[in-house]
């Protein structure tokens, strides 16, 4: 036998040996009792009262939602109604927006709003919500929480640090001036859309 051949035959034995000491040291091949032995195991339905139902949280089928999406979906929109005009409005992804929300799950809250700065209706909310302040440019139509206990829906521009709960949707300066109107204001904020 030539050395080639004997290096080759050298090389698949190694090889041969790394494949089976990788097999049998592999976790899916040990048995529960740690034996080494594989031990196939298959549930039926019998085997578990639940089978065939899904689990909470699990994904629905295409076209289906379920009670937590639709529950979600509602407290992601506020209805706002003001002078008998009602707008829509979708919450930013924040714990003060999920705040917000859930303060809205309780029934509607009307809030008097008046002029300031000659940018923004603002007024108390009446308690405190946590902030997650960040300085930003409010734009008209945005939801700001101010100073953890202030709404204030802008029909202007104004540079601060704020926390943005949410954003009226398709609003422009112009239709948040018609909507909001001239002087002090009552605004009713309602869960979902």
């Amino acid at each position: 036998m030539k050395l080639v051949d004997k290096v080759f035959a050298i090389a698949c034995m190694v090889a041969c040996a790394l494949v089976f000491a990788g097999c049998s040291s592999s976790p899916s091949s040990t048995s529960a009792n740690g034996s080494g032995t594989s031990e196939s195991t298959t549930t039926s339905p019998t085997d578990d009262s639940d089978a065939g139902q899904q689990e909470e949280g699990e994904t629905q089928g295409v076209g289906e939602t379920s009670t937590d999406q639709k529950e979600a979906q509602n407290m992601s929109e506020v209805s706002i109604t003001v002078n008998g005009s009602t707008v829509t409005a979708t919450l930013e992804d924040n714990s003060s927006a999920r705040a917000f929300a859930e303060l809205l799950q309780q029934g509607d809250l009307t809030l008097t709003l008046e002029d300031y700065g000659g940018f923004e209706k603002t007024g108390p909310i009446g308690q405190a919500l946590p902030t997650e302040d960040e300085r930003f440019t409010m734009v008209p139509g945005d939801l700001i929480l101010y100073q953890g206990d202030q709404m204030s829906l802008p029909y202007g521009e104004n540079a601060w640090s704020y926390t943005r709960l949410g954003h009226i949707d398709g609003a422009t300066a112009d239709s948040m001036r018609e909507l909001l109107g001239d002087g002090v204001v009552e605004v009713t904020f309602s869960a979902g859309a």
